[in-house]
């Protein structure tokens, strides 16, 4: 029987996980942000302005302007190639090649220094601070730490980075693992990948758990259940707009009226519209006058805390991914009468394959008079039948990702079997999902293997713990060489 980290013990063996660990995860609990991360993390934080912070240093204390961070490399060799960079002021000029680690001291361990390769390495970037001998990096090597310029930055979360949003190796020949699984039974390479997908929801209910003790149980599932409606494209400044705007907060503010509590979110995200259109219908311009009257009241207390408009990516976005609708899901979540505590609270008792239903139905009866429920957005045409606030796909994503670790780190709801979690709703089996699976299985494998959500989960373990961090001839990788063991 496998010990659950979810009951609070030992994690156990989970498929000897530990030992086929891809070197790199951050294992030291110092914070929260630390919870899990792995090196290609931070080369995502250092390949992308966005979340690269404008404050870096080297340990010296000189300003590093980075002009260009680099090609990704993704063969062997240093992280980044080719990178350009300002050191100082005046700045001097930087040319050469990048390197990064989780802590300063695994560019000894890992034996750069012996290796040709790292001869053109002109910046060693770490998370920790911590200083390496320069003796053993390339002469005028300088070091830079991420760790604190990141933690000034309120909304980032290693959560917010789509790890697959960068590149990574394609596969253009079958992967030995495929090969290996082939010759198996699809039970059992679907227990290999429940197997894997247990270790995805015990570090969730880990992290989820760190979170709460910092936080607090309440403003843990409302900041991340935020950031979870922002989906891709707007996760950071719904973090933000949680942080700012607290559950506590809101439930003073809201009084138990969803519309108030939506005046309040679309307020501080700076998303009201300004006046009233012409090409509105009358339901529509009552609705927004409505919502004026209340944001009118909250104005001047909250004033400060407004989010500038280019926060968001409000451009190319689906309807219903829109943040003006998705904050009327957040009203509703949390600024009902007596919030969704109760509804939830309901949930828990029932069967996790129920829980999806039930939750929609709860919603329902919560706002059964929503403008929101015939309307993907200001004064576009009313639908005929009403729409959900939350769709079948993202609300499994949320049970899944969010709801369900919470319940767990939070004492809510624990399953009583692994097993029980073979019925959690299933999630659409996106570009990951696809990919990881023709990575581990071949381009002509059997979809039904992977149909419990469970299994899907667990393809995404695997494909963030091996794949991503492995060159195209998968060398060097460590769940490899165990399916080879046999």
């Amino acid at each position: 029987m496998r010990t659950r980290v979810w009951a609070g013990g030992e994690e156990g063996r989970v498929w000897e996980w530990r030992k086929v660990r891809p070197a790199g995860v951050a294992e030291d609990r110092e914070g929260l942000d630390e919870v899990p991360f792995q090196e290609r993390h931070l080369r995502c934080v250092w390949f992308d302005p966005a979340y690269r912070p404008m404050d870096l240093t080297t340990v010296d204390g000189e300003p590093v302007i980075v002009d260009q961070p680099g090609r990704w490399n993704l063969e062997a060799g240093p992280d980044f190639l080719d990178a350009r960079l300002r050191i100082g002021t005046p700045g001097r000029c930087l040319n050469g090649d990048v390197e990064l680690h989780i802590h300063p001291e695994d560019w000894i361990r890992h034996e750069h220094g012996a290796d040709s390769r790292y001869r053109r390495v002109v910046a060693h970037v770490t998370y920790y601070e911590r200083r390496v001998d320069p003796a053993c990096l390339p002469p005028g090597t300088v070091q830079i730490a991420l760790r604190g310029p990141l933690r000034k930055c309120p909304s980032f979360s290693f959560e917010t980075l789509d790890l697959t949003a960068y590149p990574y190796a394609l596969r253009t020949v079958r992967a030995p693992c495929a090969e290996r699984l082939a010759v198996w039974p699809a039970e059992r390479v679907a227990g290999f990948l429940e197997t894997a997908g247990l270790e995805r929801l015990s570090q969730k209910t880990a992290r989820m758990r760190q979170v709460i003790g910092l936080q607090g149980a309440d403003q843990a599932l409302y900041e991340e259940t935020l950031a979870a409606l922002g989906y891709k494209s707007n996760r950071r400044p719904f973090r933000l707009l949680a942080q700012r705007i607290s559950r506590r907060l809101l439930a003073e503010e809201s009084q138990g009226d969803s519309d108030r509590a939506y005046a309040l979110l679309c307020g501080v995200a700076g998303l009201l519209p300004t006046a009233i259109r012409s090409e509105w219908d009358e339901e529509t311009r009552r609705y927004v006058r409505r919502i004026w009257d209340h944001w009118w009241k909250f104005q001047a207390r909250h004033s400060a805390l407004i989010l500038p408009r280019e926060a968001w990516c409000l451009s190319g976005l689906r309807p219903a991914n829109h943040p003006l609708r998705r904050l009327a899901v957040a009203a509703l979540m949390f600024g009902s009468p007596g919030g969704p505590d109760d509804e939830w609270s309901a949930v828990f008792r029932k069967p996790v394959g129920d829980w999806a239903a039930n939750l929609t139905a709860g919603w329902s009866r919560m706002a059964p008079e929503s403008y929101w429920r015939t309307r993907y957005g200001f004064g576009g045409q009313r639908a005929v039948a009403p729409v959900a606030l939350l769709g079948p796909d993202r609300q499994a994503a949320w049970i899944v990702n969010i709801l369900v670790p919470w319940a767990m780190a939070a004492g809510r709801w624990i399953p009583a079997e692994d097993a029980e979690l073979r019925d959690l709703p299933v999630e659409e089996a996106n570009t990951l999902v696809k990919q990881a699976a023709v990575n581990l299985l071949g381009a002509d494998h059997n979809p039904a293997i992977y149909r419990s959500s469970l299994c899907r989960q667990g393809l995404i373990q695997i494909f963030s713990d091996f794949c991503l961090n492995q060159a195209a001839d998968c060398g060097g990788c460590a769940m490899r060489r165990e399916l080879e063991k046999g």
